[in-house]
């Protein structure tokens, strides 16, 4: 199957921790809460998040805080 649409990247939790400046322990609370993108499993305990989606939590939360959402 081949598509136009850019391929997506898969980021570990420190890349995830430096890009939103959350820390670890808030990044597990939104997910529990439904308000930070949940993590795809890859092997046994590792998982990683689909950096596409941790771009656009941080674009909301920008918004939010302008006032545009």
């Amino acid at each position: 199957m081949h598509t136009n649409q850019s391929p997506q990247r898969l980021i570990r939790l420190p890349e995830v921790i430096r890009q939103t400046g959350l820390a670890r322990s808030s990044a597990y609370d939104g997910i529990r809460a439904g308000t930070f993108p949940k993590p795809v499993p890859l092997c046994g305990r590792n998982v990683a998040w689909v950096e596409s989606e941790i771009q656009q939590w941080i674009a909301e939360r920008i918004a939010a805080s302008r006032g545009a959402a």
